[in-house]
């Protein structure tokens, strides 16, 4: 299933200009201001600015999907058998202060017929300018992006995250990601770690990673 979703989004799309939305500003500014980019790197900051929304779901390194674990789930949930397949996930992108911020949301489970009060669990991303340099490898006229982390800070291994972009029928931007973690020496998936990929669709062109109230409705 994971092979086919990434297949699915590897398709070539139309190029845009490089511009980011100013946020509550009425205009534009060029991804140029981050210092001195790459191409690959201001495409791929590019393909990330905006409000994103989604499904996230995990594999095992057989391809067997991982459906939510129990411990986000309630009793009633897990003896009907209705585990969901993956997470909603909702993510922020801008460029401020010469970095992409990105603010990610998981969605956790409704409980019973509590959908109108979801809780949700929030991470941050902030990667420079000169990391974005340093690590962004791809092709902006294909959508196609890595951004990897050497073994060192992280631990051990390899942190591979790759980026496709294409459009659907309508002309809005989609995305798959896809994360793991990589043993080099062994040549397989790290033990115990699973591979994570996200279909996400753009629906708007600028974010807002400083807003403080999150409305999930």
């Amino acid at each position: 299933l994971a092979l086919y979703m990434l297949a699915h989004s590897l398709r070539q799309s139309p190029s845009s200009s490089a511009r980011i939305v100013c946020e509550g500003r009425g205009k534009e500014f060029p991804l140029s201001m981050l210092s001195s980019p790459s191409s690959s790197a201001q495409a791929f900051a590019e393909a990330n600015v905006g409000e994103w929304a989604g499904w996230q779901c995990e594999f095992k390194p057989d391809g067997t999907l991982l459906p939510v674990d129990d411990r986000y789930l309630d009793a009633a949930t897990i003896e009907y058998g209705m585990q969901p397949a993956g997470f909603e996930i909702l993510c922020t992108a801008a460029v401020e202060g010469g970095e992409l911020q990105r603010r990610f949301l998981r969605i956790l489970p409704a409980e019973g017929c509590a959908c109108d009060n979801l809780a949700a669990e929030m991470s941050v991303s902030r990667v420079s300018s000169d990391s974005l340099d340093a690590k962004v490898r791809g092709d902006a006229t294909l959508r196609v992006f890595t951004l990897d982390d050497p073994p060192g800070d992280g631990g051990p291994d390899w942190y591979l995250r790759t980026h496709f972009e294409s459009r659907a029928a309508d002309g809005a931007r989609l995305r798959t990601r896809l994360s793991l973690q990589w043993d080099a020496a062994a040549g397989q998936l790290a033990r115990g770690k699973r591979a994570r990929v996200a279909v996400e669709r753009r629906w708007a062109d600028a974010g807002a990673t400083r807003s403080r109230h999150i409305s999930l409705s």
